[in-house]
């Protein structure tokens, strides 16, 4: 049986490509962004996700977790707001024995093993829908080519039913995988945080050689690639930094550039998964630096679609 782990399904999606769509959403991810608005993708296996707000403080997670990394919870904070368990992540064997008892979902796991005729049961519910709105289905993550083969058997489904497809990825991964599922999607949406490689290391624990190889590689198969930049305050954005990634763009004869500003929710998923943000002092630029940095854009020659905010992944 063809399966892969995915966090998330999103039926009638309208921000990830085209038309009304079915957003899948793959777990794992080998970047480490420091802004994820999805961390509890990054790992490649399912991890506990808590949802403060659902608990209901019955402890049947406690009880059940066999290495005792949950802890009961502290005196109730100021604000009213419940007080919450505790997790110990380095202790945590990654069982899920917790989600499973959990009562109310508060304790869910992050992700869970879909098999490829439940994927293919969706498409048939939908089909009416990608037809009638020129939508389709998109594979985004966590990253695709952490589960390429599992991602090749969904396009190839699609590609059989004559259904659109689009795939995101941040390019960090097999330049073969990438190029043959690059040959079966219509649209590709490929991520660009910096191009400086040490800055790149600094904010995502690895370089971004690969990354960039890949877009050369991609770039030189097909022109109708739309590269993404996570504008992210103080680290990406400034006027010289996207000026020097249009220009990177337009140099591989690309010529769709979208910039996706920052979207101050994200540090709220950290809580989730019992981290702390590594960006706390992170804050929302009005529309009109963006608008400026559009401008900038336009001025190196590219295609710079009207801004959209970057939307967070719910598992």
């Amino acid at each position: 049986m063809t399966q892969g782990i995915l966090t998330d399904i999103d039926r009638f999606s309208t921000h990830d490509g085209p038309g009304i769509r079915t957003a899948i959403f793959f777990q794992g991810c080998p970047l480490r962004c420091a802004w994820c608005h999805s961390p509890e993708t990054q790992p490649p296996l399912p991890v506990p996700v808590y949802r403060k707000m659902r608990c209901i403080g019955c402890l049947s997670c406690l009880h059940a977790c066999p290495a005792g990394a949950i802890s009961p919870p502290n005196t109730a904070p100021d604000n009213g707001e419940p007080p919450g368990l505790a997790l110990n992540r380095e202790l945590c064997a990654r069982c899920l024995r917790c989600t499973q008892v959990c009562p109310t979902g508060a304790m869910a796991p992050s992700g869970r093993w879909r098999s490829l005729e439940e994927i293919c049961e969706l498409l048939s519910q939908d089909e009416a829908f990608y037809r009638n709105s020129g939508g389709g289905v998109t594979l985004s993550g966590g990253e695709i080519l952490m589960q390429a083969s599992f991602a090749e058997a969904v396009l190839l489904e699609c590609r059989a039913r004559g259904i659109h497809t689009a795939i995101e990825t941040c390019g960090y991964g097999s330049t073969e995988d990438l190029l043959r599922l690059a040959a079966l999607s219509d649209l590709i949406y490929y991520d660009v945080k910096l191009l400086d490689p040490e800055k790149h290391r600094q904010y995502t624990g690895v370089d971004n050689r690969l990354i960039l190889h890949n877009l050369e590689a991609l770039a030189q198969t097909r022109r109708d690639i739309v590269v993404r930049i996570p504008c992210i305050p103080g680290v990406n954005d400034s006027p010289g930094e996207i000026r020097a990634t249009a220009a990177h763009v337009r140099s591989l004869g690309l010529t769709r550039l979208e910039l996706l500003p920052y979207n101050g929710a994200a540090p709220a998923k950290y809580e989730w998964v019992f981290r702390d943000y590594p960006l706390p002092a992170l804050r929302e630029r009005e529309a009109s630096y963006y608008e400026g940095l559009r401008e900038i854009v336009r001025g190196q020659g590219l295609d710079a679609p009207q801004f959209s905010r970057q939307e967070d992944k719910e598992s």
